[in-house]
């Protein structure tokens, strides 16, 4: 099955190498992915994740495949389960890590959850308003702060949002998870390295989501996030396995 997940790696990557991240990549993502057996679909997961160190059209098609498999949808979660189980029956334990159903070490209480005090009358649909068409940056820097995962999804659509912006929001502690997930499924800036590595860091994120990241992550950035001792256990052991078969 080696040889067969090496050819399937590499006509992936190759249908994927000129598309630019966005919706059309994402759907050749979720359509290779399903016509894949879960057997298949881990193999060609492992080689990525085994090319991804120095090869970025593997980065980019392994970055692809992960968003699809973080969609959210009921299938996507079945999906995840069946490669996972198909990755551990093939002693592909950097593929299983990947695929960690751990709940968060850190959620935040509802009484907890906050905002920027300005914007404390307002309703949440105005909010969520506000943050799609806001085009005062410093309002909407007030705006990243707020707790409701719809109104930062909206922010991610504003084009005034910039990445530092949303390293911000990615990086923010406490937080609730939910906020967390929102920015890493963001098409427009779930790909860039510093929002992926403020997401990898970050004890809020959810378990599910930390580990999908991970192999789109350079080496050091791995390391980091290995060596944490505020991070998830399952986060730190997958980020360490990811290292481990980057080697081989």
């Amino acid at each position: 099955m080696a040889d067969d997940a090496a050819e399937l790696a590499q006509r992936l990557v190759e249908a994927m190498v000129g598309i630019e991240p966005g919706p059309a990549l994402d759907a050749l993502a979720v359509h290779r992915l399903e016509s894949l057996e879960p057997e298949e679909a881990a193999c060609v997961l492992g080689e990525l994740v085994a090319r991804s160190r120095e090869s970025e059209p593997a980065r980019k098609a392994l970055a692809a495949l992960c968003r699809a498999l973080l969609g959210g949808a009921p299938e996507s979660v079945e999906q995840r389960r069946a490669i996972r189980g198909a990755a551990a029956a093939l002693g592909l334990g950097a593929v299983a890590a990947l695929f960690t159903e751990a709940k968060p070490e850190r959620e935040l209480d509802e009484e907890r959850r906050r905002g920027d005090p300005a914007f404390a009358s307002l309703t949440l649909g105005h909010r969520t308003q506000m943050a799609r068409l806001e085009p005062d940056r410093d309002r909407l820097a007030r705006l990243a702060f707020d707790d409701d995962p719809a109104v930062i999804r909206n922010l991610l659509l504003n084009p005034r949002a910039t990445e530092a912006l949303v390293v911000r929001v990615a990086a923010r502690r406490p937080v609730p998870s939910e906020v967390l997930a929102e920015v890493a499924r963001s098409r427009r800036f779930g790909n860039r390295r510093a929002v992926r590595r403020a997401l990898a860091l970050n004890p809020h994120t959810p378990p599910a989501v930390a580990t999908a990241i991970l192999p789109q992550l350079v080496d050091g950035d791995l390391q980091e996030v290995a060596a944490s001792e505020v991070l998830h256990p399952a986060v730190r052991r997958a980020a360490g396995a990811v290292i481990e078969a980057r080697k081989k």
